[in-house]
Order: structure tokens, then sequence, then C-alpha cells
């Protein structure tokens, strides 16, 4: 509701000792303030724009906190010191936020801690189903990218959702490790098995030497 918005503006002018009016699709809607229980309320002055809206803000001592309401929605925003709490979708940057929190920039921080399910300690669990090498790699032939994870177009079109690409992210680490166990066991028992034939080539080598040393002997009482 784009009066509703309008008077938000109002309620902040004001917070701020400005005049109670804001500019909306080229046009200029005045508020009525009024003090009713408690409630500071901003209404459409302009008879034009008036379809019933309305912005209250009052302040919550309980909570030491300011609270914007809105006929559309109830609570909408509330200022506590140091803290903001929307019950509606929050945009930064964008004016037409689709998730509680949408920013049309970039984020800094020192730390972001994403809630997610289904951590895949099932890879390292008895029985788990994992692809064959020769069909992993077939696989990426085919598609050009692992098993489970999108693709640059979708990522581009949809982006990704942090915590599930940190999932499946960490589930191809942990089959990546389960390859590598298996092939340091497949070369250990490489290993064994060279060792195995270096012993009987040492040993096919002694006996020759063996044989080759009764053959002269054998060569030289024949020949005396």
């Amino acid at each position: 509701m784009e009066n509703s918005r309008i008077l938000q503006l109002g309620i902040l002018a004001l917070a701020l000792n400005l005049p109670i009016a804001a500019s909306g699709q080229g046009s200029q809607v005045e508020g009525i303030l009024k003090h009713t229980n408690g409630y500071l309320t901003v209404y459409p002055y302009n008879a034009s724009y008036d379809d019933g809206s309305f912005v209250k803000a009052y302040y919550d001592g309980n909570n030491k906190r300011l609270l914007f309401m809105n006929s559309a929605s109830g609570v909408i925003t509330g200022l506590y010191a140091g803290r903001i709490i929307a019950t509606d979708n929050v945009g930064i940057g964008t004016s037409n936020p689709q998730e509680k929190l949408s920013v049309n920039g970039n984020i800094r921080a020192k730390e972001v801690k994403v809630e997610t399910a289904n951590w895949p300690d099932y890879v390292f669990k008895e029985g788990y189903d994992l692809m064959p090498l020769a069909e992993l790699g077939a696989h990426i032939k085919a598609h050009g990218r692992l098993p489970g994870i999108p693709s640059a177009g979708e990522v581009e079109a949809n982006g990704i959702e942090l915590a599930e690409m940190n999932r499946k992210l960490l589930e191809k680490v942990e089959e990546l490790t389960l390859h590598l166990i298996e092939k340091d066991r497949e070369l250990a028992s490489y290993g064994v098995l060279i060792a195995e034939q270096e012993a009987g080539i040492a040993e096919l080598r002694t006996n020759q030497g063996r044989f080759e040393a009764a053959l002269r002997k054998l060569e030289n009482t024949i020949n005396r």
C-alpha cells in the first residue's frame, strides 16, 4: 500500500522534527498527526489519497522499544537500543524484498552463522552408496559438474542457498575422502603383492645360482 509507505516516512520525519509530508509517485501526501491512547498516528490529509491507511508509533516502556505499526500488517518495525526488529520483509538497496532480508549489494561481517540440518555424517556410515569412480567420471564427462551440484546457469539465475551448498560441498569432500582411503588400501595391498613378488624373484635367483653351480660341478666331473 503506497500510502502506508509514504506515511511511514512521515513518522520518521516527525522524529527528526521535519514537516509531516512525503513525496510519492510525483505527488505529495500530507499527514494529519493525532495523539490517542498513547499512540502517535498519521493519517492521509489529502482526501484524494485517503484509502483508510495509517501509520502509528508508540513507545513500549516495558521492553524499552519504539514500535511502528501500519494498517496493513500490524507491527512492522521495532526500534530497541542497538537493535531493529521487523516482522515483515526488510530490503536494503531494494524496494521489493522477497525474503526476510534482501540486500542488493555487498555485506561485510566478522562471522556468519547458518543453521542447517541433515549434515552429511551419513557419508561415513556403513552401507553408504558411494558412486564408483568410473561412474563419477562418466557423469562429469556428460554434465560437466559433480552429481547433485547445480550448474553454472542455475547459480547465475537463482543464486545458491549457503547452508545447502555447504552441506553438498562437505558431502563431496567426505566422498572424496572415502575414495582416497580406498585407493590407499589398494596401494597398500599392491605394496604387499610387490614385496611378495620381489621375495619370490630373489628366491628364484638364489635357486638359479645354486643350479648353475651344480651344473658347472657336473661339467667338471665329466671332463676329467
